[in-house]
């Protein structure tokens, strides 16, 4: 019964779209641990389960854990109803026990057993290497990437056996209470550290020297604004409680927006979006004070707050509520223009977004931005779509910087990704904007390619600046870089009538 409840809490997790939570929370994995309980209690006690046809069980078994992977891809709804491919295929493996030909003969053969054996501290030295050496020295150069990962699946067995070897070994035959004792107190120590980190919301940066000026200057540069960082303009949904935090929603506080630009004017715009919106807070906020004029701004991470959307995130409920809480306002306040700033082309994919559980993917973007900039215009109010703005397809090539003398915009250019190859990857989400715009008189598109992209390439850097702070989110400098265009279209909207004060 447990377990039941336990597994339909996973699918029904995955399905709202909560997906971290079901993967992480314990409660909805229970019911994995109670099958392996199950497996051991019953060969313990010489009551096997399913004790026929153990050699179909054991190829089956296999069978579902090749499917498992060849089918599972980083876009399945994991773990949901796709978990059950490798736990019951282990299970069924297990269950067939010691007599079968694969698991008597090719399972049992030394050198898998010994994998086996140091599976575990295998598991957790791999990723923190493998994740270690991308954050410390990039992953830009494709020969790079892939002997540096060959080097670090073999420097991960090593350790692996050596923790198996020195560590965990000796701790398993340990019958001597100080062993006991001292794990407790490791673990305890960990807890209330982890819990500290948690509680402060994280520690500060570790201080870093660099071998030159210039490469100081460049790791400066990549950062947020600090009033994008703010809580009040960037995901505000911190009122949760512990259930919530087990996987029910968030929701929006009362303050859901913060204010940016002169924010003691009565001339009030209004912007909104996801985390790229946020990025775009230090262009909002110099285009507000230098036209007297407040704009409120709210943003939530992967949130697409249109008309009637739902979106696969960890709190849908929260970006579904800004996306009423926005029109809300509009119809109270008529603020003089709105600015609707998204990564549009991340919400294509086939079940990101949806409407009614019908419409998917690209008709759902068309449909839920037709009916919201025809509620806006209804309201006689100016709508600014702002197109994305270029993604970089590596990570920041931090080494670049970290083993350069003396680094130049040229070097971490080299990298960068094509002004045409972006283009192509946004065309679809662009043209969209733009059909369903040129339906209603008071929307428009920003296009922002020719402020953060030359002919050839969109940059890393410009004038010794990092124009991003990871993959596809522009630092303060690259928000800025933005500025001028920002500003020449809002106040061609403002002279041909559309933004009057």
């Amino acid at each position: 019964m447990i377990a039941a409840v336990t597994f339909a809490l996973n699918v029904s997790l995955v399905v709202s779209g909560h997906t971290t939570q079901a993967f992480y929370s314990p409660i909805s994995r229970t019911w994995e641990l109670m099958v392996g309980a199950w497996l051991a209690v019953g060969h313990r006690h010489g009551v096997p389960w399913l004790p026929g046809w153990r050699s179909v069980q054991s190829w089956g078994g296999m069978i579902l854990i090749v499917a498992g992977l060849a089918l599972i891809e980083p876009s399945s709804a994991f773990p949901g109803f796709w978990v059950l491919l490798p736990v019951l295929g282990t299970a069924l493996i297990v269950n067939a026990g010691p007599n079968t030909f694969l698991n008597g003969r090719l399972l049992s053969w030394r050198p898998v057993v010994w994998v086996g054996l140091i599976s575990y501290p295998l598991y957790l030295w791999h990723w923190a290497l493998l994740s270690l050496v991308v954050i410390v020295f990039g992953d830009n150069s494709p020969t790079f990437r892939h002997v540096s990962r060959l080097v670090l699946v073999v420097v991960s067995i090593l350790l692996a056996w050596l923790t198996y070897r020195y560590f965990e070994g000796p701790v398993r035959r340990s019958r001597s209470g100080f062993t006991t004792i001292g794990l407790t107190v490791a673990v305890a120590t960990l807890g209330v550290a982890g819990l500290a980190v948690y509680v402060a919301t994280g520690v500060p940066d570790r201080p870093a020297s660099f071998v030159s000026a210039r490469a100081e200057q460049y790791v400066k540069s990549m950062q947020l604004d600090a009033l994008a960082n703010s809580r009040d303009c960037f995901n505000p949904q911190t009122k949760m409680t512990f259930l919530q935090k087990q996987g029910h929603d968030a929701y929006l506080p009362d303050k859901w927006y913060c204010e940016v630009g002169d924010i003691h004017s009565k001339t009030v715009m209004l912007a909104y979006g996801d985390s790229h919106a946020r990025a775009m807070v230090p262009t909002l906020d110099k285009y507000g004070k230098a036209t007297n004029t407040k704009i409120v701004f709210s943003s939530i991470g992967s949130c697409l707050p249109l008309a009637d959307v739902i979106v696969r995130t960890d709190y849908s409920s929260a970006c579904h509520e800004l996306g009423k809480k926005v029109t809300r306002f509009a119809s109270e306040e008529r603020p003089k223009a709105i600015i609707l700033i998204e990564a549009w082309a991340s919400y294509l994919g086939t079940g990101n977004i949806h409407i009614q559980h019908s419409i998917t993917g690209e008709q759902a973007l068309r449909t839920a931005l037709s009916e919201t900039l025809g509620f806006y215009q209804k309201l006689g109010i100016p709508v600014v779509l702002m197109e994305d703005n270029p993604h970089q397809l590596t990570p920041v090539p931090k080494a670049a910087i970290r083993f350069a003398v003396n680094p130049s915009d040229q070097r971490l250019n080299a990298s960068a990704v094509t002004r045409l190859g972006d283009e192509q990857r946004q065309a679809g989400a662009n043209s969209i904007l733009k059909s369903v715009a040129s339906q209603y008189p008071l929307a428009s598109v920003l296009e922002v390619g020719d402020a953060l992209c030359n002919a050839d390439i969109c940059p890393w850097v410009m004038h010794h600046e990092f124009l991003y702070y990871d993959l596809d989110h522009l630092s303060a400098a690259g928000a800025l870089q933005v500025y001028p265009t920002f500003a020449a279209h809002m106040d061609a909207i403002r002279r041909h009538g559309g933004l009057s004060n």
